[in-house]
């Protein structure tokens, strides 16, 4: 999911690990997700085949009344030496109900990682697009920038040329203070020059670091994809087996 590369660019991936557990146990009983599963299971279609409409609802409620998730027990009311949930489920034939269960497990874990992956698309997109008026501000200063500035040389260069001085000041090794404003210690020469510069340079990546580097920014948040889910939800410390 490129987190690093998202958290480098300013975006703070709303996906933590307490996040994505809390998220596994709401779609774990979620009542419409383990309906959406038996209805798409394989294994819940071949069980049912051939059951009347009524037979096939109850059967489907009891397959979700019993799917459970729940606080595993220390045993004889002590606490278990580190906390970890027991997940079960209940079909007519054990095997089943452990087929069932592992594949509702990776079930609700693809779901996890679908909602994971929408919600840091979500935050991409919302960075992507403050960046990109962030860099249409700074094109927008850099333009008026470059206005003021060919302004100011142009007096300064109107200036210089009514003061005489045709080459740089600092030429000549006297000591000069020069004008904040319209700055005339290059002399004619060295004004025309830096005027044509500005004037000619349509480019304004050219002269602005901070431009370059916005532009970067919003190039590479543009190219990273969210799109292949790597997410693990939980994690088995056994897998499933028959009662």
């Amino acid at each position: 999911l490129q987190r690093a590369s998202l958290t480098a660019l300013g975006v703070t991936p709303d996906v933590t690990d307490s996040g994505l557990s809390g998220r596994f146990i709401r779609t774990f009983s979620a009542r419409d997700a383990r309906l959406d599963f038996l209805q798409a299971s394989p294994v819940f279609q071949a069980m049912t085949a051939g059951l009347s409409a009524t037979a096939r609802a109850a059967t489907e409620n009891a397959m979700i009344q019993g799917m459970v998730l729940e606080p595993a027990s220390g045993g004889k009311g002590r606490e278990p030496l580190y906390p970890y949930l027991t997940a079960r489920l209940k079909a007519k034939h054990a095997r089943d109900a452990r087929t069932l269960l592992a594949d509702w497990l990776v079930y609700v874990n693809a779901r996890v990682a679908t909602m994971a992956r929408q919600t840091l698309e979500a935050q991409r997109r919302v960075r992507l697009q403050t960046l990109r008026e962030q860099l249409e501000l700074e094109r927008t200063r850099e333009t008026i920038v470059r206005q003021v500035s060919v302004t100011r040389l142009g007096y300064a260069l109107s200036l210089a040329r009514a003061a005489g001085l045709s080459q740089p000041v600092f030429m000549k090794g006297d000591a000069f203070h020069d004008d904040p404003d319209f700055p005339l210690g290059l002399g004619e020469k060295g004004l025309s020059r830096k005027l044509a510069i500005y004037r000619d340079g349509t480019d304004l990546r050219q002269l602005s670091v901070a431009l370059q580097e916005q532009e970067d920014g919003v190039s590479r948040l543009e190219k990273i994809r969210v799109d292949a889910p790597d997410i693990q939800a939980f994690h088995l410390l056994s897998r499933p087996v028959l009662p």
